[in-house]
């Protein structure tokens, strides 16, 4: 397989797995943007989101990177670390007023 066909696959790839991943955790193309331009630094409208997940036949698509995907997964990540630990301390907070 030549290498740019692989490159297309890759971005195609990302592509999907961009897409699965709003519809996954319920993510908004906008809140995907600020998540990204958050973790990167980078702006990132709106629009450039939609043109990553939109179809790759439509005149407006554009490849997903890399980064992108890497910034939103690590994203996600963060908050449902940080969603368990709040729930491990309301956990450990409810017990300890049970034992009182």
């Amino acid at each position: 397989m030549s290498t740019v066909r692989q490159e297309k696959l890759r971005l195609d790839t990302n592509r999907v797995r961009f897409r699965q991943l709003l519809d996954t955790h319920g993510i908004k193309q906008g809140r995907a943007a600020e998540m990204i331009e958050f973790r990167t630094k980078v702006p990132c409208p709106i629009r450039t989101v939609r043109a990553w997940i939109a179809d790759p036949e439509a005149k407006t698509a554009l490849p997903c990177p890399q980064w992108a995907l890497e910034a939103l997964e690590y994203m996600i990540g963060t908050i449902q670390r940080y969603n368990a630990q709040r729930a491990a301390e309301e956990q450990a907070k409810a017990a300890a007023g049970q034992e009182s």
